[in-house]
């Protein structure tokens, strides 16, 4: 949960800058003095940051499974092939409201400046966000103590009331009204990522960690974080011709649909839990 604080400071950072440098500077100049930290960034740790030292895990094989396995692995467990396709469900929903919502706002409100716009939207998804990314691992380290199942449970919660109220925040005519009902699913956005990685990392063997974290990344910023938005422009198009200049709404709207869903596979997740989790065990335990 703390690890990934980063996301949603990045995301309240990147927001206000866009918004401001975009009313200076235009859309297009902004993407380059935006995307030009990064490069330097990442060449300054090319540079300057040593590779750290690692433990070695000991095994009676050392060498780290083939990808294929690996992914065998993870389909074998009910309980795996739940917790990524919630994943990249939560993804696709939390990526397309948030990309969206800056050109939502500019639609309904067009007096107001884009800095001042992404302002609020900012420290929304960076304070509430946040908020939101670390209480949700800590919750779950805590009901998990208890009850294994709560891990994820309590991910399904959060999502059931955080995106129905961030559906009901598009329908508002007043700005502050709206910002104070994306609160609710900018908190629950990213709730269930603590849980989701450190419950895979409980589910394969050590050797294979590495590798199934990386598939789990794969789906959800690939297919989920790159298909939502993609799809909210295409659903704003497709309905443009029954909703006019709220087909954009109507396309945000629809993404509540794929948050229940995505809570469905986070519940079927945790009614196989404990069983994988105590295959799981089983398998490390038995003699070579």
């Amino acid at each position: 949960g703390v690890f990934n604080l980063s996301a949603n400071f990045g995301v309240m950072i990147g927001f206000i800058l866009a918004g401001y440098l975009s009313d200076a500077l235009g859309w297009q100049a902004t993407f380059y003095v935006l995307g030009a930290p990064g490069l330097l960034i990442g060449l300054m740790f090319y540079v300057c940051v040593r590779e750290p030292d690692r433990i070695a895990v000991k095994q009676t094989d050392p060498d780290a499974p083939p990808l294929r396995k690996t992914a065998e692995t993870m389909l074998s467990k009910k309980s795996v092939q739940h917790l990524v396709i919630g994943a990249l469900l939560a993804a696709f929903v939390s990526t397309g409201y948030a990309n969206w919502m800056p050109a939502t706002l500019e639609r309904m409100f067009p007096d107001m400046a884009r800095g001042t716009i992404n302002l609020g939207l900012g420290l929304v998804i960076g304070v509430s966000g946040g908020a939101g990314t670390f209480l949700g691992g800590y919750i779950s380290d805590k009901l998990g103590q208890r009850d294994v199942r709560w891990r994820l449970r309590s991910a399904c919660i959060a999502i059931l009331v955080g995106w129905p109220i961030g559906v009901t925040a598009l329908f508002q005519d007043s700005y502050f009204i709206m910002l104070l009902l994306i609160v609710p699913p900018a908190f629950v956005a990213l709730f269930h990522l603590a849980s989701v990685f450190a419950l895979l990392q409980e589910l394969v063997e050590p050797r294979m960690r590495a590798t199934a974290t990386a598939i789990l990344m794969l789906f959800t910023n690939l297919l989920g974080g790159g298909l939502g938005p993609q799809y909210v422009g295409l659903a704003s198009d497709f309905l443009v011709g029954w909703f006019g200049d709220m087909s954009l709404t109507v396309a945000l709207a629809s993404l509540g649909l794929f948050a229940l869903w995505a809570a469905f596979h986070f519940f079927m997740a945790s009614r196989y839990l404990v069983q994988d989790l105590a295959q799981y065990k089983d398998s490390q335990a038995a003699p070579a």
